[in-house]
């Protein structure tokens, strides 16, 4: 047996009330080395092992700061009617075991630089613990693993993150994931209420995000141009964030159902163009205050309430043939008195006045510079990269956004005129919005 090290510094040598205890010990007995149970400060150095992590767990409950920066975590196999945790018989080298300090009172944490996985529900409940610093060489952070813990911030290399991994931790605010990490699961960060920033490196590797990841999260933006490799999203991913802008990465083929429901904050919503199905409740309740939307042209059907309670000034469908339409995909968008535009190809138009729902809007040819209402004339075009409008009243405002639908930039207002320069902006058509003083809005689709 290797010989075993402590030593004791005593609580005259501590803070009051603190009793810290430095060892140095080889795997599977630290219990022969820390005699003193009512400690509340420990760190190891050596070799440790699953059984010194049911050690701690069952004995030091005072425990309040724990370092075992300077150990080796090995590898163990139960023998004969051995248990630890649960009923897994072998536990891995270099892995804080599942369940190793749940409901632990701890406020600090240091962990082995060689560390490769966190275990299911391995420090769930941690109500104390404010920060951790999880090493670059963790390649999974286990199911629950910090649950209802005290974080208030997270900085994650690599890897995996498992399903509801920081679920329910109230007080975290930012999250940082560097492009090693792979994966977000189900409900990741579901429940993080002050959550309010997801910074994502660039270039990350992250393939997928779980159904409800981030639901009910005060999140404000997440930057899928950072992630070129996302080919999974799933429902309700966003649902109840703070997100503004509804954007998803540009080669997904199916919205996901729910995934931006209830969002009050949205102003812009971008349809991936290689969309083919908008899923149910997808943008539900997205306020989009007097936006546009455009659907692409492959898609072939909306879900159930899609749209619903959204505030559309215009939608352009693109489409040829109107795509079949689940229930209530629109509800609330158009009412008797203020039915909205819906801008399509000349030769669809017949087909969207007779589909059930899109019945429901103005239908206009997309390549006309007619305005939706002529009572009042407003005229735009273009000359050179300058975009001018003219109208014979005064004009409160006029947004230029792109063929997706997002925001290009804002032209300069004088009275009944107004300009934009457009060099910087590529594309060749634009949905242009110009707003009147009394409100009313018009729409116009231009080839530049």
């Amino acid at each position: 047996m290797k010989k075993a090290f402590f030593s004791l510094i005593l609580s005259t040598l501590a803070p009051m009330g603190l009793i810290a205890a430095e060892v140095v010990c080889s795997e599977g007995e630290l219990a022969k080395t820390v005699t003193d149970y009512s400690i509340t400060e420990l760190k190891v150095s050596g070799a440790l092992d699953v059984r010194d992590f049911s050690f701690i767990a069952e004995n030091l409950m005072s425990l309040s700061s724990l370092d075992i920066e300077n150990t080796a975590i090995k590898a163990y196999t139960c023998s004969g009617n051995e248990t630890f945790f649960g009923s897994r018989s072998s536990f891995d080298a270099a892995e804080i075991p599942d369940f190793a300090f749940l409901g632990m009172n701890l406020s600090a944490v240091k962990l082995p630089a060689s560390l490769k996985a966190i275990g299911n529900a391995a420090f769930a409940g941690c109500y104390s613990l404010k920060d951790v610093e999880i090493p670059a060489s963790v390649s999974k952070i286990g199911d629950n693993a910090f649950s209802s813990s005290g974080l208030q911030s997270v900085s994650i290399s690599s890897g995996e993150i498992g399903d509801m991994a920081f679920a329910d931790c109230e007080y975290l605010e930012t999250i940082n994931l560097d492009k090693g990490v792979t994966a977000i699961g189900d409900k990741a960060f579901a429940g993080c209420y002050s959550l309010r920033a997801a910074n994502l490196a660039e270039n990350s590797a992250i393939e997928s995000i779980g159904n409800e990841a981030f639901v009910h999260t005060a999140l404000q933006n997440f930057d899928f141009s950072r992630c070129p490799k996302i080919t999974k999203i799933g429902r309700w991913a966003f649902a109840y964030t703070r997100i503004s802008s509804a954007s998803l990465p540009a080669s997904l083929e199916t919205v996901p159902e729910g995934v931006f429901f209830g969002n009050d904050y949205v102003t812009e919503i971008s349809i991936p163009q290689s969309a083919r199905e908008i899923g149910n409740f997808a943008y539900y309740g997205n306020p989009m205050p007097h936006g546009g939307l455009t659907i692409p042209a492959d898609v072939t059907y909306i879900g159930d309430n899609a749209f619903e309670h959204s505030r559309l000034a215009y939608v352009v469908a693109e489409p040829t043939t109107p795509p079949e339409m689940g229930n209530d995909v629109f509800r609330g968008v158009n009412s008797e008195g203020n039915r909205k535009p819906l801008l399509t190809n000349a030769e669809s138009i017949d087909a969207y006045k007779n589909a059930a729902q899109w019945s429901e809007f103005i239908i206009k040819d997309i390549s006309s510079t007619e305005t939706v209402n002529a009572e009042n004339s407003v005229k735009v075009f273009f000359s050179g990269s300058i975009l001018y409008v003219c109208a014979s009243v005064d004009i409160r405002s006029v947004v230029i956004s792109d063929s997706a639908g997002r925001t290009c930039c804002n032209a300069s207002v004088a009275g009944n005129s107004a300009t934009a320069e457009t060099r910087s902006m590529t594309d060749k058509i634009y949905i242009v919005r110009v707003t009147l003083t009394d409100g009313e809005i018009r729409t116009f689709k231009l080839l530049r």
